[in-house]
């Protein structure tokens, strides 16, 4: 099913949680009231991976397509917490985080791409499950890469 279009005036902006060349980000209240992320990535490539990734299990999922002037953004839900915070405040680490971490830098893998930013700080709790988010620095790699020493050598698997 298509993915709702958005005005991104329709939307209340809360605050700006981040810009930089990898985009936009903000904190805004939908329709409905209900807090939700707006991310215009500052590349067409990044979005078309939040598009090509949105039903993955494991990856944050997206909501609707976002539109304000000539800046094409995606809408996620708003998560409760990321694992860097869970960390800094004392928690241990969830074990329960594993197998769905896995699983998701798996099935983006089985699409030929690599992550290449997978860090606390990337994994968001939301409705009690944790999930995959920024695509940014994501390269196709099916192709394989040659390493950056020059050697010829391929790589065939990192997160």
């Amino acid at each position: 099913m298509p993915l709702p279009e958005i005005d991104f005036l329709e939307l209340n902006m809360l605050s700006c949680l981040g810009h930089s060349p990898n985009g936009l980000v903000y904190e805004v209240l939908d329709r409905d009231r209900i807090r939700r992320i707006v991310k215009f990535p500052g590349t067409a490539w990044e979005r078309q991976l939040h598009l090509e990734f949105d039903g993955v299990p494991g990856v944050m999922p997206l909501l609707a397509r976002v539109r304000h002037a000539d800046s094409p953004g995606v809408m996620m839900p708003r998560g409760d917490t990321d694992l860097h915070e869970r960390l800094r405040v004392g928690d241990r680490f969830p074990a329960t985080i594993l197998v769905p971490v896995a699983r998701a830098i798996d099935a983006i893998h089985q699409r030929g791409f690599l992550h290449r930013d997978v860090h606390p700080g990337n994994f968001i709790m939301w409705e009690g499950a944790w999930y995959l988010i920024d695509f940014g620095l994501s390269r196709d790699f099916s192709a394989g890469f040659r390493c950056d020493n020059g050697s010829h050598a391929v790589i065939r698997f990192a997160a």
